[in-house]
């Protein structure tokens, strides 16, 4: 399964915490965007099940499963500035 996870966390250093361990199982797309390829549901889980014990009740996080058939291209809103 395809899936990106996104954050919105209120606290710098649970930011970096978090940040740094979705780094070394995902790939950072964005400021606070990962994706990750090729994921099952168990390993999923367990991404989720530990993001959730590093941040409070302020912050926030979304999984969102992609079907990356109907991707057909990753473009840089610069490309469309004239």
């Amino acid at each position: 399964m395809n899936v990106v996870i996104s954050y919105d966390i209120r606290d710098k250093r649970r930011i970096k915490k978090v940040a740094k361990y979705l780094e070394g199982v995902g790939v950072r797309v964005q400021y606070s965007v990962f994706l990750f390829v090729d994921v099952d549901k168990r390993k999923l889980k367990k991404i989720v099940r530990e993001v959730l014990r590093m941040i409070e009740s302020e912050d926030s996080i979304k999984v969102y499963k992609l079907d990356l058939r109907y991707v057909i291209a990753n473009y840089d809103i610069s490309e469309f500035i004239v």
